[in-house]
């Protein structure tokens, strides 16, 4: 029997359990799991590719947001020297290296920059690269912030590909490297000129494509061009959800169906990585930043 103005002890320590629980995992989220880094190893099988391209490994980091790696700088070095211990032949970056401005970068160029390709590291800015989400920016502020980006990214040591291409030479192989620049915000998002951006690479060996939108894929890659590899970022597969090597599930994949890992269809290849950095709530729970490592092989 309960007394009027009385309490279910049941109850009562059941509350008190899932607080506890609750408070210790956001602890945990926002410390440990924040800068679990983890390093996902993937092999794509590419039909006729080149013999000089077997075994090509490309690394990429996407979504760094480095506002979260102000207190952290010693983080930042570390994930970027552990980078450079798979020996990237190619560093691609997917963008969002800020929230809101250039001044989130402070003097991370300098960390930026201890992590290379071996054949070049290439880059394109994400929408909050633009300055989109700073209300204090009027369209002549977010060029100005958007000029400041890239000049810092270069400083990075990244080549930056704003609706264009370039082209490494992998013995007698020729890759294009193309890049488009995406703006807006969800569910708006605007991507680049891919047409623009494509152009003199049909004669390359192998297309690879940096877009910062996974759904960038759907609508304007697979079925509609040549280009085998898309990378992407974006979702950071919203920093929770359960991540098993049998089970898979974010509420990121109600907005974003490809928002982690790999995709293809045919001989076309999307790699959506989810980000070094974290925005928004500042912790990640069984939802760890990513080091991606692909090595191609052939079919």
């Amino acid at each position: 029997m309960i007394r009027k103005g009385g309490y279910i002890r049941a109850l009562t320590n059941t509350g008190l359990i899932l607080y506890v629980s609750i408070f210790f995992i956001i602890v945990l989220g926002s410390t440990a799991g924040k800068f679990n880094f983890k390093t996902e190893e993937t092999t794509v099988k590419v039909t006729g590719l080149n013999k000089n391209l077997e075994g090509l490994t490309i690394v990429q980091i996407s979504d760094l947001h480095l506002a979260g790696f102000r207190r952290h700088k010693g983080e930042l070095k570390k994930v970027m020297e552990k980078v450079n211990t798979y020996k990237p032949d190619i560093l691609i970056n997917s963008g969002d290296f800020v929230n809101y401005g250039w001044r989130e970068f402070e003097r991370d160029d300098t960390i930026l920059s201890l992590s290379k390709g071996r054949l070049g590291s290439f880059a394109v800015p994400g929408n909050h690269d633009i300055g989109t989400y700073n209300p204090e920016l009027n369209e002549a502020g977010r060029d100005s912030n958007l000029l400041r980006i890239n000049e810092l990214v270069k400083a990075s040591g990244y080549t930056l590909l704003n609706d264009e291409n370039t082209y490494i030479n992998v013995g007698t192989a020729n890759v294009a490297i193309i890049g488009v620049i995406t703006r807006g915000r969800h569910p708006h998002l605007i991507h680049g000129d891919l047409i623009k951006a494509m152009k003199g690479t049909d004669s390359a060996d192998l297309r690879i494509l940096i877009s910062h939108d996974p759904n960038h894929w759907e609508e304007s890659v697979r079925g509609k061009t040549n280009i085998e590899l898309t990378f992407s970022g974006h979702t950071h597969g919203m920093q929770i959800g359960i991540l098993t090597k049998g089970f898979k599930w974010s509420p990121s994949q109600y907005f974003y169906p490809r928002w982690n890992g790999l995709y293809y269809s045919g001989n076309q290849f999307l790699y959506v990585n989810r980000g070094l950095g974290v925005l928004a709530i500042p912790f990640r729970i069984w939802m760890p930043p990513e080091i991606s490592v692909i090595r191609l092989t052939s079919k």
